[in-house]
């Protein structure tokens, strides 16, 4: 399938990215700058770097920026994003004090929608993702859990079967009303795992 990620950060991008291309996925990375996404191809040994002054022409765009970029993006992309499936990827945390940021919005999917609001939006939340588990192992069957959260049954669907082909379990959460909830077990999940890492 091709997809196309906006976040060309190790951080943030990188453990999605592993798993995406090693299922066999198609990346576009559009960074903050074309030499970025062209960096980040580099590290990935795999993907088509483009800037965000590129078209999105993927029907199915993953946001995997830190959140203090998420504005940034969404201002960038005014009209283009429209009958996409945006996946959103991001746990709102302050880098500065780790704590967890709770949007004005609701959550980071509602400020997604708020901006692009003829877009699917999904909220999806996994460890695996996380950036703390990027050198932990993934025989963890906790790792394969991905929860989804959507307004768009279909948008959910189609992301479901994104995720099972690649061979993780993508449980329904329900609404996008319970995307606060899923960031607030990503932040749980990502602390836990740092926490780990640091012993």
């Amino acid at each position: 399938m091709n997809i196309t990620i906006i976040g060309a950060s190790d951080m943030f991008a990188r453990s999605f990215a592993d798993w995406a291309i090693e299922a066999g996925h198609h990346i576009t990375f559009v960074g903050f700058s074309t030499a970025q996404a062209e960096e980040m191809v580099a590290k990935m040994g795999s993907g088509k770097p483009v800037g965000p002054e590129a078209p999105i022409n993927d029907d199915i765009v993953f946001l995997a920026i830190p959140y203090v970029c998420l504005q940034p993006v969404l201002q960038t992309y005014p009209g283009q994003i429209v009958d996409k499936v945006v996946v959103d990827l991001i746990t709102p945390i302050d880098l500065n004090t780790l704590e967890l940021v709770q949007p004005v919005a609701g959550s980071a999917s509602h400020e997604i929608l708020g901006t692009w609001p003829k877009t699917k939006v999904v909220k999806a939340i996994s460890s695996k993702f996380s950036p703390m588990f990027l050198k932990q192992s993934s025989a963890n069957k906790e790792m394969d859990e991905v929860f989804l959260a959507s307004d768009n049954k279909e948008a959910k669907e189609i992301i479901s079967e994104f995720f099972r082909q690649g061979g993780l379990r993508p449980i329904d959460a329900g609404l996008l009303d319970q995307a606060n909830d899923l960031e607030k077990l990503g932040y749980r999940d990502t602390m836990s795992a740092g926490a780990r890492a640091n012993k």
